[in-house]
């Protein structure tokens, strides 16, 4: 079993891409961005396979962060896994809005 996140990202033009996979947990080191040129960031949940609340606490933390230092970036999210589908659901701030949800696995 993977223990630790795989956090991939890389920036095209304006657009900034991360994918994720494995687990989201307390032990999760969320990169630190500079998205100083980026109108958009593309967030891959397809390959995630477990999120506790330590690490929902963290990411939402992260996000903040992240909104904060930009105001009118545009989140889409691709691939969200049916982990990710239930704390969109159950955690009010787990994505921020708006957000498109482009597409989710059954």
């Amino acid at each position: 079993m993977q223990t630790t996140t795989k956090i991939e990202s890389f920036v095209t033009g304006e657009s900034l891409s991360i994918t994720f996979g494995g687990p989201i947990s307390e032990q999760t080191k969320f990169p630190e961005l500079s998205i100083t040129q980026i109108s958009e960031v593309f967030l891959d949940f397809g390959e995630v396979t477990y999120l506790n609340s330590a690490g929902v606490r963290s990411w939402i933390k992260w996000l903040w962060n992240v909104e904060r230092e930009k105001e009118n970036i545009r989140f889409y999210i691709r691939r969200c896994s049916s982990r990710t589908v239930r704390q969109i659901l159950a955690i009010n701030n787990f994505i921020p809005k708006p957000t498109t949800v482009e597409s989710f696995l059954i």
